[in-house]
């Protein structure tokens, strides 16, 4: 079942996006609990052995659990209920908007497949083109000034973070990266800014 049905929707970290069945799970939540029940009748043997074997057996049945790479609030609900699940919940492990969904309700999943790609729009970078006679201004740290064509009051200062180092020969330009914080989210991916690069010409 999927909870997040949509890209462009914004999720929260730990927020449930989608409910999986899997046998597999189902079955170690069984195992463990049969192990759980087997240690407790164990306990009361006189035999030392016995109850360490019983202890192994819940460590690794607990530890294939773990494997699932579970939140710990779902195995202490297990060990509360007593009851094994159908389905595991996939959390968002992070903040941010699902910027590409690549699953439908009902579809198979396989190990390995990407399911949400989740950007975080937040921070972000800035790329800018800066003509060839212009390069020897250019360094890390050198403050500039970035505006929004349709938005002159807008004004958001950074830093150089990276000069690429090729020049692009079709545009005889120069790439460089801003690192920036987004207020307010006012840059979206694929924007134009402009940007204004503090310099002192002497």
């Amino acid at each position: 079942a999927l909870h997040v049905n949509f890209d462009g929707q914004f999720v929260r970290k730990g927020q449930p996006m989608l409910a999986i069945y899997t046998p597999e799970f189902y079955a170690a939540q069984a195992e463990y609990l049969a192990a759980r029940e087997a240690a407790r009748r164990f306990l009361a043997s006189s035999l030392p052995e016995v109850r360490r074997g019983a202890d192994d057996l819940v460590f690794a049945a607990r530890r294939r659990l773990e494997l699932f790479d579970l939140p710990e609030s779902v195995l202490v609900e297990l060990e509360r209920t007593r009851v094994a699940r159908r389905t595991i919940d996939l959390v968002a492990p992070a903040s941010g908007y699902v910027s590409e969904k690549s699953v439908a309700s009902g579809q198979r999943i396989e190990p390995g497949m990407e399911l949400f790609t989740i950007t975080d729009l937040s921070r972000g970078w800035i790329e800018a083109d800066f003509y060839e006679s212009e390069a020897r201004f250019l360094e890390l740290g050198r403050e500039a000034t970035l505006r929004l064509p349709n938005d002159p009051a807008f004004a958001l200062a950074a830093r150089v973070s990276y000069v690429f180092p090729q020049l692009a020969v079709e545009t005889r330009t120069l790439r460089v990266r801003f690192d920036v914080d987004n207020p307010g989210l006012r840059l979206r991916p694929g924007m134009f800014v402009d940007v204004e690069l503090a310099s002192t010409l002497g």
